[in-house]
């Protein structure tokens, strides 16, 4: 028998070359080969070249299936960053338009109050303002899911689509203009034709809140069925891919930025507020054991700023009040059957209503709030030409505090009196006068002048004025006088402004320069909160305890 060759323990048929570990398959290959010339599978796949290729496909095999696994890892990991990327951009988008709309609100809101007075004017009427404060937050959260969700369909339809998404865009720009302050409530109202202002309505306004959420729930419901029924792959042919790309980097930063831009705006904002003033000027532990001396201090400066017996001005009323009374502009009546359960009118107030008044003005703690009352109206009728030229004067007339909150005419709204009777005489060189007196004059419930009298106290101080000059006063008596009036109708601010000059200036009430403390500095809220209430409040012991506050409404 022919010997097939051998290699280092291989065995090798000589016809058709292949390899083998054993010499018995060498030895069958060969004879088949020598018979058949042909290959026998069931030999040759013991040979060392077909185990070499099986091995050889096995790694292939094992490398492709592993490398598969890494790529749909990486696929599965590129995904899931992108998803968290997508999601975390449009929450970008709808935090920045919710503080966005935040920040609107309160600057309409402090173009003629602020939250302080807001939240004082209705804290007597819980209901009133916990729906107004619940359906506000409601809102500007709506309308930030709005936006992103609005966003997100534009970034995924077709241009031919967003035409379906006009509706839902107008209703939430309505929601959102109609959730704002009583302003844009107001400048809402005058662009489709009501006139008579939130005073219409018999809850005040709440009504348009509740509207305004429903503005933009209801986009919001359509909004998220149409992202429903795109929610596809393959069937969707208007669907484009609106996740978060490497081109979205930069506006991802620059939303980013404008966001931090809006915290602090917002801050600057809120630290203002002197009812969040605890928030940003928090009191020492000190002071909650006063010392004897911070004590005594504090209980004789609050007797020089509201003194026992009042303060009694140059001022003369004369027949000013009698004569709104037979004009209309105060109905006696309305007062009698609004504060009756209150103790009625006191004989010394009806006096005035009905009688001509020589003495000289008094205020004190008792009839500050009667004062205020009566005054109010004066100055929103008076008839000045200067007040073409007042804030007051325009669509949002009927809509502030001082015109839709006087109910207690003959008229619905006060805004029917503004500048309509000549109940004291001016010339246009006193007019001009009193203007440049009341644009110094300010009152700690807003950031707005006295020549912006939009709310009762701004009226009042205004009717001040307007007497001092008709009556020839100097300005020292006249800036005097409104200081004196401020102090009785917001007694905690001037309090704690008498402290400050006391305790930081060393300076007495009495020497301090009047028409420095109605200044904007000291008098305006932002002014009175950063300048005189934080370091008022870093003093232990020192702050007075709470003495109430001026409400803007009767």
């Amino acid at each position: 028998m022919e010997k097939s060759i051998r290699r280092e323990k291989e065995y090798q048929c000589p016809i058709c070359k292949l390899h083998y570990k054993e010499r018995v398959w060498a030895t069958k290959c060969k004879a088949w080969c020598s018979k058949h010339e042909s290959c026998n599978l069931a030999i040759t796949r013991h040979s060392l070249e077909a185990k070499n290729d099986n091995i050889e496909k096995t790694a292939i095999q094992q490398r492709d299936t592993l490398s598969h696994t890494e790529t749909r890892d990486s696929k599965h990991e590129k995904q899931s960053s992108q998803r968290l990327l997508t999601f975390l951009f449009y929450l970008l988008i709808g935090i920045t338009a919710s503080i966005g709309l935040f920040l609107l609100y309160d600057f309409f809101l402090t173009r003629t109050s602020s939250i302080t007075t807001l939240i004082l004017n209705t804290v007597n009427d819980p209901f009133y303002l916990w729906f107004y404060s619940l359906s506000t937050f409601v809102a500007i959260i709506l309308f930030g899911i709005d936006v992103a969700v609005s966003i997100y369909l534009f970034r995924s339809l077709h241009v031919a689509h967003l035409k379906e998404q006009g509706g839902n865009t107008v209703g939430v720009i309505i929601g959102a203009f109609a959730a704002s302050c009583p302003v844009c409530s107001g400048l809402l109202l005058s662009l489709i034709g009501i006139s008579g202002g939130l005073s219409v309505f018999p809850f005040k306004g709440l009504e348009l809140k509740t509207l305004s959420v429903l503005f933009l729930a209801v986009p919001l419901f359509f909004l998220l069925r149409r992202l429903k029924s795109h929610n596809c792959e393959d069937t969707c042919s208007h669907l484009e891919n609106a996740a978060f790309q490497t081109k979205d980097r930069v506006l991802f930063g620059s939303l980013f930025v404008f966001l931090l831009a809006e915290i602090l705006l917002g801050y600057s904002f809120l630290r203002a507020e002197p009812i969040l003033a605890d928030l940003f000027y928090p009191i020492p532990k000190a002071t909650t054991s006063a010392t004897a001396p911070n004590a005594q201090l504090s209980q004789q400066v609050q007797q020089e700023v509201l003194p026992t017996s009042g303060f009694q001005t140059p001022i003369v009323l004369g027949k000013v009040i009698p004569e709104m009374v037979a004009n209309g502009i105060i109905d006696v009546q309305k007062l009698q059957d609004l504060y009756k359960e209150r103790g009625g009118i006191p004989q010394e107030e009806m006096d005035l209503l009905t009688k001509q008044s020589d003495k000289p003005l008094v205020i004190t703690s008792k009839n500050q709030f009667w004062l205020v009352t009566f005054l109010w109206p004066l100055g929103l009728a008076n008839k000045m030409i200067i007040n073409n030229q007042s804030p007051l004067a325009g669509k949002d007339l009927f809509n502030f505090a001082s015109t839709g909150g006087w109910n207690l005419g003959q008229a619905k709204n006060g805004g029917s009196y503004f500048n309509q009777y000549s109940i004291i005489p001016l010339t246009t060189e006193q007019e001009e006068h009193i203007r440049t007196l009341a644009e110094n004059i300010y009152r700690p419930c807003c950031n707005n002048s006295t020549f912006f009298q939009d709310c009762n106290h701004g009226s009042a101080a205004l009717a001040l004025i307007e007497l001092g000059v008709a009556q020839g006063l100097s300005d020292q008596e006249i800036y005097k006088t409104v200081l004196h009036f401020n102090s009785f109708w917001f007694p905690q601010n001037y309090t704690e402004m008498g402290l400050y000059f006391k305790a930081v200036k060393h300076t007495d009430w009495n020497d301090v320069d009047p028409e420095l403390a109605l200044s904007k500095d000291y008098s305006s809220i932002s002014g009175w909160s950063q300048n005189v209430d934080a370091p008022i409040r870093q003093i232990p012991g020192l702050l007075p305890a709470q003495n109430g506050g001026g409400s803007c409404g009767t």
